[in-house]
């Protein structure tokens, strides 16, 4: 599936090289082919991340929420580009969902004004519904 998403990034302080940041992104998912589990759902995620010499280490939570209202809450966590992620908890359709895998950024994105963010990640894995 890919998920595009938009939001703010706001920095919370930089300390003896780090930069710690705080972030509130939304967006929407699509999946090949159209019309699976993971298509067509809206999501919000928080996360925290710090920045050494360039690198990028993040975690968030995510609730992604389907047209019939179903939830999945997901966490990613990892260096940029990419992050781990796991299904922890899901209501409906989604509440038997077990999920894991890697999600990965399809590359750099221009910001619409200073302290937002956006882009697209690719996000790949199993699942199954027990």
């Amino acid at each position: 599936m890919t998920a595009c998403w938009s939001g703010t990034l706001d920095v919370i302080g930089s300390i003896g090289g780090y930069t710690a940041v705080s972030f509130v992104v939304g967006g929407v998912t699509r999946q090949e082919p159209p019309g699976g589990p993971f298509d067509r759902l809206a999501f919000e995620c928080r996360g925290i991340g710090t920045i050494l010499e360039g690198a990028y280490h993040r975690e968030s939570l995510c609730a992604f929420t389907d047209i019939d209202d179903d939830r999945v809450l997901i966490r990613f966590e990892g260096v940029a580009p990419r992050a781990e992620w796991q299904v922890l908890s899901g209501t409906g359709k989604f509440e038997t969902l077990t999920a894991q895998g890697l999600a990965e950024l399809d590359g750099s994105y221009p910001v619409a004004r200073p302290g937002s963010l956006g882009g697209c990640s690719r996000i790949a894995g199993r699942y199954a519904f027990e």
